[in-house]
């Protein structure tokens, strides 16, 4: 599995690293470090959100941090964090790997998939599931696959990824509040 699916793998090692984290309570050695850092360990925490191997550690660190900082502040500087995350992806999607997206759009399953779906509703169900995957601590990989897939502007990606990462980090940080 390691050889044919090794990001898969490693999101999963990650998810699992993370679950113990929470489950042991043992973030004596992340959480003072954190912590000592303010906001800007929220911020770069927040960076970590969105990428496939860190999503898992850095969501379960926003639950640590939800403890300590006001959660609404946090939100709005992990979300910064986030987006310029986003957009170094996009931008790498956009221009270094336009050739391979045509590749992988051209694929029997995700051929098929997008043939499903009716011409009219292509641009909001890519701009859906865009949000649907920045949103969730799943790689943001693909839901800016999805964003660049809908052809939206620069701009509105930018809006997007702030957003959506905010509605996904605030959830974060407020069950580490109410915990």
């Amino acid at each position: 599995m390691i050889n044919k699916h090794p990001r898969t793998t490693f999101f999963i090692l990650a998810a699992i690293i993370a679950y113990f984290i929470l489950k042991n309570g043992n973030y004596e050695l992340v959480s003072p470090m954190l912590l000592k850092m303010g906001y800007v360990g929220t911020f770069i925490a927040g960076a970590f959100y969105t990428y496939s191997f860190t999503s898992p550690p850095a969501a379960a660190i926003l639950l640590i941090l939800g403890n300590f900082q006001n959660i609404y502040l946090g939100t709005i500087i992990a979300s910064f964090g986030a987006l310029l995350s986003d957009l170094f992806i996009y931008d790498i999607i956009k221009n270094e790997l336009n050739t391979e997206i045509k590749e992988i759009s051209q694929s029997f399953i995700l051929k098929k998939f997008i043939q499903e779906i009716p011409r009219k509703l292509k641009k909001f169900v890519y701009i859906l599931l865009g949000i649907i995957f920045v949103s969730s601590p799943l790689p943001d990989e693909i839901g800016i696959f999805f964003l660049y897939l809908a052809k939206i502007k620069n701009f509105k990606v930018k809006l997007i990824s702030y957003f959506a990462n905010a509605v996904g980090i605030f959830i974060f940080l407020y069950l580490g509040h109410a915990l």
